[in-house]
């Protein structure tokens, strides 16, 4: 829930074009309104991911 309120306030409009688990972690892709994704909004995708490997359980 967190990584959705820090997308939204930085990529109004995003889409999450999937969300799997994988190896142990979440894998999360997104999508821009314009088809892109800033240096920030990268960053806070790789922090949710990394942070999932240590939090979940499989």
């Amino acid at each position: 829930m967190r990584l959705h309120e820090e997308l939204l306030a930085r990529e109004p409009g995003y889409r999450v074009d999937d969300l799997k688990e994988k190896l142990g972690g979440v894998r999360v892709q997104v999508t821009g309104v314009s088809g892109g994704l800033s240096t920030e909004v990268r960053a806070l995708v790789a922090a949710a991911e990394a942070q999932s490997a240590v939090t979940c359980e499989f």
